[in-house]
């Protein structure tokens, strides 16, 4: 089980990297004349000379490309620290990462990779998109299933509860105070609404008397 977990954690860590080597690979065809790379469409690029113009930079991609990078380094310090919650680190902005790679590869280039200079210009994704969007997903798929490994063996020899159990435990739980929890009445709900609203009404108020004091009081002392 530790080999399949360190296995697991190594095969993370070269995807994650590799994901971040796509964004160097060919993303955007543009018009069949031109190849933007994933750092060209992040930053800009200049097309001088075959379209005369310089390209816009993307924020979206950017924050993709960084997203990327930090992914990969958690994952990497998670592989050699004994310390915990890199995993989970790499996990959060690896979903991150995901949902926007996810977001880029199901709507059109135009959305998201700014080639206004370039006048009538036809976007379309190439190989690079597709492998980093790939790379990704199996990246941060490979890093869940690590922490569970790895879990699984820690629990196994201390006798604690894995992650999936623990869910489990938490939503029986919660479910069993949710049972507990008395709601309130249709008369209780609109006499505390009109409570809410009276009280609303009544700050609202003072602010606007203080508000008209001060303003008549900065008339008085600075426009007399």
């Amino acid at each position: 089980m530790k080999f399949v977990s360190n296995f697991l954690r190594v095969l993370a860590v070269l995807l994650a990297v590799a994901t971040v080597a796509a964004f160097f690979c060919p993303f955007v065809d543009v018009s069949s004349k031109a190849v933007m790379n994933g750092l060209e469409c992040a930053i800009g690029t200049d097309l001088t000379d075959t379209f005369g113009v310089s390209t816009y930079k993307s924020a979206w991609v950017l924050g993709s490309l960084v997203l990327s990078v930090v992914t990969a380094a958690f994952m990497v310090v998670s592989l050699f620290s004994k310390k915990k919650g890199w995993d989970g680190m790499a996990v959060i902005t690896g979903l991150l990462n995901t949902i926007l790679l996810i977001v880029f590869i199901c709507n059109q280039p135009s959305a998201y990779v700014d080639v206004r200079p370039v006048v009538g210009a036809e976007l379309t994704y190439v190989w690079g998109m597709i492998f980093a969007v790939a790379a990704g997903i199996v990246a941060w798929i490979m890093c869940i299933v690590a922490i569970l490994v790895k879990d699984a063996v820690a629990c196994k020899e201390s006798g604690e509860l894995t992650i999936p159990k623990k869910l489990v435990k938490f939503l029986r739980e919660y479910k069993s105070e949710l049972k507990k929890v008395v709601w309130p009445g249709p008369r209780s709900v609109i006499k505390n609404t009109l409570v809410v609203l009276a009280v609303c009404a009544a700050a609202l108020l003072l602010i606007w008397l203080v508000d008209l004091g001060l303003g008549e009081l900065f008339d008085l002392c600075f426009k007399s």
